[in-house]
């Protein structure tokens, strides 16, 4: 088996399709395609990724939005300083929108996390409402252990004039 199709196999694995009725073979076509884009950057590593269905652009056709991560190997890992381990989840990770035209989906936007992370949480994206893309998150509050974030932050990105964009709302804040 070459490399490729090794990885092939291993994103097919891990992917988590959410569609409903949605065609499997969209799915494993558009998953495919995603996998060619992100090759160049995975220097052996396996991407994951999360696939969302729904409207995004108002037209009546579901389009594809993709969260998606290049996981982090043993030789990624990094010591951190006072006695503290890092172990990196991703050396990657991002968002990227297909729109569906005709038979295809045509990557449209692909935006790294990071440039969402102002506040330094990590996102993941849930669903598609309403042309919107609910993310949330956890975090800590004042008081939590290191172990153990008890608030979930729920907010949204659209996406306009071909750009994933994180509007300037409030995040909500829900205690678990």
């Amino acid at each position: 088996m070459t490399t490729k199709l090794i990885l092939t196999i291993s994103v097919a694995i891990l992917v988590t399709a959410i569609a409903s009725g949605q065609n499997q073979n969209d799915e494993a076509a558009l998953m495919k395609k995603h996998l060619q884009y992100l090759t160049p950057r995975l220097d052996g590593r396996i991407a994951k990724m999360t696939i969302l269905f729904g409207d995004l652009n108002g037209d009546g056709v579901n389009d594809a939005f993709i969260d998606w991560c290049i996981e982090a190997t043993e030789n990624d890992q990094d010591v951190g300083g006072a006695n503290a381990l890092m172990f990196l989840k991703c050396v990657e990770e991002g968002f990227s929108v297909y729109m569906k035209t005709g038979n295809d989906y045509l990557l449209k936007a692909d935006k790294r996390k990071d440039n969402f992370n102002d506040e330094g949480f990590l996102y993941c994206a849930d669903k598609i409402e309403n042309r919107k893309i609910i993310c949330s998150s956890t975090s800590y509050a004042e008081d939590d252990p290191r172990c153990c974030p008890s608030l979930k932050r729920i907010f949204y990105l659209v996406f306009e004039n071909d750009e994933i964009l994180k509007p300037g709302q409030k995040v909500k804040v829900i205690k678990q």
